[in-house]
């Protein structure tokens, strides 16, 4: 791992706290009048401007891994209006996956009653329903964030002529294709379920040790796996190494 990676890396070990501990300040500040309703609104907006820059830098420094870590994040700050649209795109589009999924028993049940009728056999809705989580598991886990996150690389290098120089290139390996939804589980899942596992129940001590060593193991897994798949979204490797010939 270059130098410059292991910089950026431990200082997203603080700043992503930072941006945790903001999220929770954000949720415990008040809406009861027009003034608290406006400064959680600014709040928030500028928590979510701090965390598309943040981890902009992270896909500006794999684009141009020799540019200094002051050179990355005005990168990432030159480029961050268009950081910001797509991942309010984003968002909507995962928002709207889930929302789909939400509301997919009652065309799963309509679904099994046709096709019991037609195979003359039963077909249980769970069964459908099952299929449907499936496939909109893939599309949230691989379809979406394979396509997306080079497309993110390029903006951040270039800002919305990133669009055009994105390093699709990574689509042509299988690295890529079977890295990015492993580490991004590690990354996001895998951590969650550290985090909520309690393998041990009993003293209060050890209970805060196992807590405490969790979230540690959780934070550092995050981070780690979050930087491998930022690498190959960019062209690279975690330690440095192209890759994928970019474009």
């Amino acid at each position: 791992m270059r130098a410059a990676t292991k910089k950026i890396w431990a200082l997203h070990l603080v700043a992503n706290a930072a941006v945790v501990a903001g999220a929770y300040l954000w949720l415990g500040i008040g809406d009861a009048s027009a003034l608290q309703l406006a400064a959680t609104a600014l709040f928030g907006v500028l928590l979510v401007a701090f965390t598309v820059w943040l981890h902009g830098a992270v896909f500006a420094h794999f684009r141009e891994p020799d540019l200094p870590l002051s050179g990355v994040f005005r990168t990432a700050l030159r480029h961050l209006p268009p950081l910001v649209v797509v991942a309010v795109v984003a968002a909507a589009l995962y928002w709207l996956l889930e929302w789909l999924l939400g509301r997919a028993y009652s065309p799963a049940s309509n679904t099994a009653s046709w096709l019991t009728l037609h195979l003359h056999r039963p077909v249980r809705p769970a069964l459908i329903l099952s299929i449907v989580t499936l496939k909109v598991r893939v599309m949230e886990w691989w379809v979406v964030p394979v396509l997306l996150l080079p497309l993110v690389a390029g903006i951040a290098g270039n800002g919305w002529r990133g669009i055009a120089r994105a390093p699709f290139a990574c689509l042509r390996t299988w690295t890529f294709w079977i890295g990015c939804p492993l580490l991004l589980l590690l990354a996001l899942y895998v951590p969650g379920r550290l985090i909520r596992w309690v393998p041990y129940e009993g003293g209060l001590g050890l209970e805060m040790t196992s807590f405490v060593l969790r979230w540690l193991i959780a934070w550092l897994l995050f981070v780690t796996a979050w930087f491998a798949v930022v690498a190959l979204a960019c062209g690279r490797r975690l330690w440095g190494q192209r890759a994928a010939e970019q474009s």
